[in-house]
């Protein structure tokens, strides 16, 4: 439909039904190529029409093309595959770019439509019966050579074909996965997804290098896209940027506009890092506030803004990782994304900035992952010591097949990631990932996390009790007066003592530590009396005494609760007395009351004297007695918020937080920052190892 004149000759010299139905080639035709004379006019006669031949099968191909959708099946992208090879065989090997500014970015445009093999077709922009107002994207996935971005195009490719069939008039369109390879040699995967295969940089330092960074190649293949036929013959009006570690979770919309581009907010891309001023003031002068906290991935722009924006995406980041030590120094591994972010900002660019396009777990990992359409799987995550995923542990070799999935109480995202790479795994032909194992061996049951230490500490001899969502008891003894305390120094360290029996413990000074290097331990009630009593009349000067267990000692613990207050710590089986200080302590009458201000099963009330968790990853924060929040960055204050007992205000550098509770069973919340909705998980973390184990 698109070539009327081609599909006829194609169908004139196709096989199958439709062409059958049509003419063989013109009888002249047929009567030079079988006649027997040898004359030289006839030999002409017989090249021309070879030729013609040669040419018409051409045009069959390419018109055939033009009606297979999302590059057609297995065997004509093999067919395809096959001539592309045989296209670059004898194509001149292409030179990088040389000279500076504008000559330089022509000569790579020039020699960029020289270094490319297309494979694939685009795709159609969507079924008919779709309802109006699609503003439909081209998938462009940006990839590299070698096995790690091998399996991880795969893993992408089939979550986008899912999510496709899924959602067939969504938003998304057809797709291109755009590779940068050595000599601009097809691969393996031309066979299995559609692919404009470009030239690579070299790894060296001089021209037609990548400067030892070989995210270079990522603006320097796109340079070279724009300039074939198969970027001219994509259908959408839209792109969508993305690269190999972003997977589909659901379509997402498409908010760019014909003068904005539409990405990610990075919190890493920060332009008012002090760090960071002085190299972006090399490159840009006016407000830092408007400069955007992007990178070219993911973002969705027009098709003729990503023509404006890519050569100075280009020269910007060539001119800082070959010229600028600073910018190398200051922007590590994110300088590319900076090239971007500058060039764009050169043009007079701005974008439509959304934090919620895609999420990026890291650490112990985030709920609430139905907004996000795209998981980007680029930090590593892991649960306790006992489970982790970490794409870079798979450089050399394939994600492996059948992983096992999570332990109890591990983070949505956790069970999301898993679940995403063994679909693929296990979906796609010829994986070479060896087999996990899955889940041929469950996991034990928790013993050490919020699931087990929900309820009020037992006595020495008895076993932990089930989980109960309840507060904290509030009899009138003065041992209660001890749970959200902290930070005690003791030999050191410094403890919080945390409702439901837990102690954690770093090292001193305060500060905030990543998920893993702090450490805690349990107490509990030396006998079932003053389990029944909280551990003392209220007006009593001392407290019942506890049992005290961590890094594999026990102690018998007993407190001075009078102006300074004071823990006395007793080894059991013997040795020297050890006292910790509370410099701060909260009135010691207090205790009660708080306890029963929360109404009953409210967020507050589950959270007061409650801890340690995570904040993105990063420990200790605990709800402390007196409204009192220990964030991993210092002090700030909680409360619950008035009408709303399930949400819990958290401030700290006077920005405030709602927390929500995602898992009452496991002790995860999810926080929302009030001034610009930025979504963190807080989640209970029980990390039994000391330091040196």
């Amino acid at each position: 439909p698109r070539h009327p004149a081609a599909l006829e000759l194609a169908l004139r010299f196709g096989r199958g039904p439709r062409a059958r139905a049509l003419r063989a080639p013109t009888p002249s035709c047929q009567w030079v190529l079988s006649a027997r004379h040898t004359s030289a006019t006839m030999r002409g006669a017989r090249e021309v029409c070879l030729a013609a031949l040669v040419v018409t099968m051409m045009i069959m191909w390419y018109s055939v093309n033009l009606d297979s959708e999302l590059g057609g099946g297995t065997a004509s992208r093999r067919t395809m595959a096959a001539g592309s090879r045989r296209a670059w065989a004898g194509q001149e090997q292409a030179r990088t770019s040389r000279g500076d500014g504008a000559s330089r970015l022509a000569a790579a445009a020039a020699e960029a439509s020289s270094a490319v093999v297309a494979v694939g077709t685009n795709g159609p922009v969507g079924p008919a019966g779709c309802p109006p107002g699609r503003r439909p994207y081209h998938v462009v996935m940006t990839a590299a050579s070698g096995k790690y971005q091998e399996w991880q195009s795969r893993v992408a490719y089939f979550h986008y074909l899912k999510q496709k069939k899924l959602h067939p008039c969504s938003e998304m369109g057809g797709f291109t996965r755009l590779v940068n390879l050595p000599g601009g040699r097809p691969d393996k995967l031309v066979d299995e997804m559609p692919s404009v295969v470009v030239k690579q940089l070299n790894g060296g330092r001089g021209e037609g290098g990548d400067f030892g960074f070989i995210v270079m190649n990522r603006p320097w293949g796109v340079m070279q896209l724009l300039q074939t036929e198969h970027w001219k013959n994509i259908p959408e009006e839209y792109v969508l940027v993305l690269e190999t570690d972003h997977l589909f979770m659901h379509p997402p919309k498409n908010k760019a506009t014909a003068t904005q581009p539409y990405a990610f907010k990075f919190y890493y891309m920060n332009a008012k890092d002090p760090k960071l001023v002085p190299v972006i003031r090399k490159y840009y002068t006016g407000p830092l506030d408007q400069v955007d906290p992007v990178g070219p991935s993911p973002a969705i722009m027009t098709k003729s803004m990503l023509e404006k924006i890519t050569p100075a995406w280009w020269d910007f980041s060539l001119r800082m990782k070959r010229d600028d030590p600073d910018a190398n120094r200051e922007f590590g591994w994110v300088l590319e994304m900076w090239g971007y972010t500058l060039g764009v900002l050169s043009l007079g660019i701005h974008h439509v900035v959304d934090p919620d396009f895609q999420c990026e777990p890291q650490g112990t990992g985030m709920d609430g992952m139905g907004i996000y359409p795209i998981y980007h799987y680029t930090f590593d995550v892991r649960t306790d010591r006992i489970w982790s995923i970490s794409k870079r542990t798979f450089h050399g070799r394939y994600f492996p097949k059948n992983y096992r999935t999570p332990p109890p109480c591990s983070s949505e995202s956790h069970f999301a990631l898993t679940g995403m790479f063994n679909e693929a795994s296990a979906g796609l032909e010829k994986w070479e990932g060896e087999d996990a194992g899955g889940d041929k061996q469950s996991w034990p049951v928790p013993t050490q996390n919020w699931r087990n230490d929900h309820s009020a500490p037992a006595p020495a001899s008895a076993a932990w009790t089930t989980p109960s969502a309840v507060a904290f008891s509030a009899p009138s003894g003065l041992t209660h007066a001890v749970v959200g305390t902290g930070p005690w120094s003791w030999g050191g360290n410094v403890f919080f003592f945390l409702a439901r029996g837990v102690i954690s413990a770093q090292k001193a000074p305060l500060g905030a530590i990543k998920g893993g290097t702090a450490w805690s331990g349990r107490w509990r009630f030396s006998n079932a009396a003053d389990v029944a009593t909280g551990g003392g009349d209220g007006a009593a000067s001392g407290a019942a005494p506890l049992v005290v267990e961590f890094c594999g000692k026990t102690y018998k613990v007993a407190f001075e609760l009078s102006s300074k207050w004071l823990m006395r710590a007793t080894p059991l089986g013997g040795g020297e007395v050890e006292v910790a200080t509370l410099e701060m302590p909260p009135p010691k009458e207090t205790h009660s009351e708080e306890s029963v201000r929360y109404v009953p099963g409210s967020l507050a009330a589950v959270l007061a004297g409650a801890g340690p968790f995570a904040w993105a990853g990063m420990t200790p924060a605990t709800f402390l007695r007196g409204g009192r929040f220990q964030t991993p960055w210092g002090v700030g204050t909680w409360h619950a918020k008035a009408g709303f007992d399930g949400v819990v205000v958290a401030t700290f550098f006077g920005i405030a937080h709602e927390l929500r509770l995602g898992s009452r069973e496991c002790g995860r919340l999810l926080s929302v920052r009030s001034s610009d909705g930025d979504r963190v998980p807080v989640s209970f973390t029980f990390e039994a190892e000391c330091p040196g184990r």
